[in-house]
């Protein structure tokens, strides 16, 4: 028996969609957009160095730039035919036939899913800093607007706020604070 070329024309074992490939796709919308790029810069990357022809990179970039701005849930994923990557070449194949191959040419399979976790990852620790940052700025913003707050007495650094600290320690015959005062204010 001789295997076909192309992507699978039938859908993948249940076991396979159910187990693996219903998760993996679930993934599309984080993926989605690095995808394309990984795509975008893989078709440029082979048409500068003069491995692709260039009516087939043509046809390429224009079916990339075209499904760009779609959002992954209007994409074509489907469990049925593998993880996204599979969506994806069953996608361009019905678009572009035979020049669909041409993504794969001179890379590893999982290349462009590596390239868009990457991607994906980047962008996730771009907005953590962001929010680090901005919580600092609150932070400091509201630590600046304490610090020109006049304290009072039960708030000064080291007063005690009970009325015990406005009587000498028993025993003691010399004390900056008289009776009636805490931290040298009047407490009558």
């Amino acid at each position: 028996m001789t295997r076909r070329s192309g992507p699978p024309i039938g859908s993948a074992a249940p076991e396979l969609v159910e187990s693996g490939f219903t998760l993996e796709n679930a993934d599309a919308p984080f993926l989605h957009e690095g995808l394309n790029l990984a795509d975008i810069a893989h078709v440029l990357d082979l048409l500068r160095r003069g491995i692709i022809p260039s009516h087939a990179a043509s046809k390429l970039l224009a079916l990339l730039l075209e499904i760009y701005p779609t959002a992954a849930e209007d994409f074509p994923y489907d469990p049925e035919f593998g993880e996204p990557y599979n969506s994806r070449e069953r996608f361009f194949v019905e678009r572009l036939g035979d020049i669909a191959g041409w993504l794969h040419a001179g890379r590893p399979r999982r290349e462009a899913a590596r390239i868009a976790l990457r991607l994906c990852l980047r962008g996730l620790l771009l907005e953590l800093v962001a929010e680090i940052a901005r919580s600092a700025r609150d932070a400091t913003d509201l630590a600046a607007r304490h610090s020109r707050t006049p304290p009072d007495a039960s708030t000064a650094p080291g007063c005690s706020t009970t009325a015990a600290s406005s009587r000498p320690p028993s025993g003691s015959t010399t004390s900056s604070s008289t009776p009636g005062t805490r931290c040298g204010r009047s407490t009558v």
